[in-house]
């Protein structure tokens, strides 16, 4: 696991980008609305509308409960450390983005394809999917992964939008918060365990 998971000024660039977004759509919707309603114009095509249903499934409750229980035994196999950082971004994010939904109470567009009952504002599915990626990114992993894990969470947003529940700005802001949380909780994980690990079998170098 890398000794400086996270470099100070990361939080700072994070949580600036991620307070300047929220307060835009909060603040300013008549910016937002506009690139939102343009977005929810497009056309998604047929053939990528079951994938994005596949993401829905992933990104439920218990579809991220199972890919971060995965995620946590892999941590843990490796690094103490990197089970506080995978489970901390992943309960942290999650807890934010349902606070956000209540405190914005945003409408959620109307032609939504799946059902759904929260908020619209930020997008969970994308919050939770930027917090699982940025937490393995931030472990420093082969670049193979570090592209899957991308890309991952590039997708879970734009699933999102294309079953038409969620507006363009609600995934920006939940990317932007999972992996602002990340970054913060990386930067923590830092201070509380840096070059030590209570596991004396795990590998050194990356945190996978």
């Amino acid at each position: 696991m890398p000794d400086d998971i996270a470099p100070p000024g990361w939080s700072v660039v994070f949580l600036a980008a991620t307070a300047a977004w929220f307060g835009l759509v909060g603040l300013a919707p008549g910016v937002v609305d506009p690139l939102d309603a343009a977005w929810h114009g497009l056309a998604t095509p047929t053939w990528l509308l079951p994938l994005a249903r596949v993401l829905d499934v992933v990104g439920s409750p218990l579809g991220t409960g199972l890919v971060a229980a995965a995620v946590a035994v892999t941590a843990l196999r490796r690094r103490r450390c990197a089970l506080v950082l995978w489970v901390g971004s992943l309960g942290v994010a999650t807890v934010l983005a349902f606070a956000f939904k209540a405190l914005y109470g945003r409408p959620r567009p109307p032609d939504g394809l799946v059902e759904v009952v929260s908020a619209s504002f930020p997008s969970a599915h994308a919050t939770a999917a930027a917090a699982i990626a940025g937490a393995a990114l931030l472990l420093r992993p082969p670049t193979p992964v570090r592209v899957g894990v991308a890309a991952y969470a590039v997708a879970m947003a734009w699933s999102r939008t294309a079953l038409g529940v969620h507006w363009l700005s609600d995934v920006v802001g939940g990317l932007l918060l999972g992996a602002t949380v990340a970054v913060v909780v990386g930067r923590g994980v830092t201070g509380w365990c840096p070059g030590r690990d209570s596991n004396p079998h795990a590998p050194k170098g990356s945190g996978f």
